[in-house]
């Protein structure tokens, strides 16, 4: 296996683990940051699964067609880049934990 194809291998699993991480309802996460988590997972998943199906060869496409398809990977990847950048300046990463305490509770007193 090519160093390309286990990049793609590490970019689909990464895509799908952050696709997740905006249905985590034990975090609070503002609603754009769970549509830009989404919105990651989904474009990483089939830019990596492209990418790596290119790597292997099990996509046959004359020079005009490789020549897409790398530019259309190339565009993919930067729209990673930007939907990567705001949710790290963000720190919706980095959310705390939701904690479980009764409405009439007064955590004071």
């Amino acid at each position: 296996m090519s160093t390309h194809a286990a990049l793609d291998c590490i970019v689909m699993a990464g895509s799908v683990m952050l696709g997740f991480h905006a249905f985590d309802k034990k975090r609070v996460i503002a609603r754009w940051a769970r549509m830009s988590f989404v919105i990651f997972g989904v474009v990483g998943t089939i830019t990596g699964f492209v990418g790596f199906a290119w790597d292997l060869g099990w996509i046959i496409l004359t020079s005009e067609g490789c020549r897409l398809l790398g530019n259309s990977l190339i565009m993919g990847r930067g729209a990673l880049v930007g939907l990567l950048i705001p949710l790290l300046l963000s720190q919706q990463f980095m959310r705390e934990k939701k904690e479980n305490q009764p409405a009439d509770s007064d955590p004071e007193a």
